[in-house]
């Protein structure tokens, strides 16, 4: 399983809709999301990946390069 565009920190990326939406609605709701990813990496057997920047916990880096876009 590999996640891709998923940056669940602190900051709201410029694709969100924050205008329609609480900015912190929105963070709590990011929050979640990666607590619930991180159980499933406890829980799952199989191979989690993670391109960003700051990878989930029990998630694997995954790096890609400008050439493999």
């Amino acid at each position: 399983i590999v996640l891709v565009g998923m940056e669940l920190g602190d900051s709201i990326g410029r694709y969100s809709r924050t205008k329609e939406m609480d900015v912190e609605i929105k963070k709590r709701k990011m929050r979640a999301g990666k607590r619930l990813l991180e159980i499933l990496a406890k829980q799952s057997r199989s191979r989690l990946l993670d391109t960003s920047k700051k990878p989930i916990k029990g998630f694997e880096p995954l790096e890609i390069k400008k050439s493999d876009r």
